[in-house]
């Protein structure tokens, strides 16, 4: 009977032990992010429900041919995820670095986005997945649009505006926006054929 009793006082006691050695993390990341800012790197966000991991590995793919990209391997989507990229893999060399961010409550894209500081931010679609945590589509816009809330002035963002969830974030954006889609509408910026 005392065993739940000693886990959840052992939990206790190294949890804030936790958060400072990943913080530690977090922040070696984010400065090796804005070394290499300086020297020219430039970085694509990509978030959405669905389709992220697909829209990196394509991105990555046609990106190659000319630059050299390093990007989050499998779904490495979260802040300690993309920090153990960043300071294990980004080199210095790096042209772009393609940082797919998931979330599974409000503000974990925040903090990604706040790590990797990305120059253009792509959402991929927004749909009810993680419900139990989001409890509304609404809630996982919000989230999802974090990533262009954190764009710079100059950012671009880019939405897939197949998606109707995804269309309001794009019309309320003031930033330089791109929207693709397969479908005919006059506000596509590429149609996909």
């Amino acid at each position: 009977l005392i065993q739940p009793l000693i886990l959840l006082i052992a939990n206790g006691i190294r949890s804030p032990l936790e958060k400072k050695i990943n913080m530690g993390f977090y922040k070696s990341a984010q400065e090796k992010i804005i070394k290499y800012k300086k020297n020219g790197l430039k970085v694509v966000g990509i978030t959405g429900s669905f389709g992220k991991t697909s829209v990196k590995f394509y991105l990555e793919t046609i990106l190659r041919e000319k630059f050299k990209v390093q990007n989050s391997p499998s779904s490495y989507n979260t802040p300690m995820g993309l920090s153990k990229v960043i300071n294990n893999d980004l080199r210095e060399d790096s042209q772009i670095f393609i940082a797919e961010m998931g979330a599974y409550k409000p503000g974990e894209i925040d903090e990604c986005a706040k790590l990797v500081m990305p120059d253009i931010g792509i959402l991929t679609a927004v749909g009810p997945t993680h419900m139990q945590s989001f409890k509304t589509i609404e809630n996982i816009q919000k989230t999802k649009y974090e990533l262009i809330e954190n764009l710079p002035e100059d950012g671009t963002a880019i939405f897939n505006y197949d998606n109707d969830y995804v269309k309001p974030l794009a019309d309320k954006t003031l930033k330089k926006t791109i929207r693709y889609g397969l479908k005919d509408n006059e506000k596509l910026s590429l149609k996909a054929e």
